[in-house]
């Protein structure tokens, strides 16, 4: 049962789905200039996305938990989900196919970080 939060709740909230939106957004413009370059460098972005598609799932799920608790269990949650989007967001910029290409990054991502 979803439950009523406090208006700063709910407008971190409203706040953050904004972000995790505008955060798969950049997932999917991404893998357009990876369709664009082609090549190995499509493949390795394609073994990424994976990567990040996981680690938004995580963050989107968290998020979504706060709707559902209040007190400590929303600020825990709320910590959770605050370093799963940053690490989401990390790896945005590590895995842009743009810095493959150029060879600034691994497009190896680091295992998804546990979120207690």
């Amino acid at each position: 049962m979803k439950r009523t939060g406090s208006v700063i709740e709910e407008t971190y909230q409203n706040a953050m789905e904004g972000e995790m939106k505008t955060m798969g957004a950049k997932v999917e413009a991404m893998q357009e200039e990876a369709e664009k370059m082609g090549g190995e460098l499509k493949t390795e972005f394609n073994q990424c996305k994976e990567a990040l598609r996981t680690k938004q799932f995580m963050a989107t799920q968290l998020l979504e938990n706060l709707k559902y608790v209040t007190g400590d269990t929303w600020k825990g949650l709320k910590e959770g989900f605050e370093i799963a989007a940053a690490d989401l967001k990390e790896s945005i910029t590590k895995v842009h196919p743009a810095r493959l290409i150029i060879g600034i990054n691994s497009p190896v991502l680091l295992p998804v970080k546990p979120v207690i």
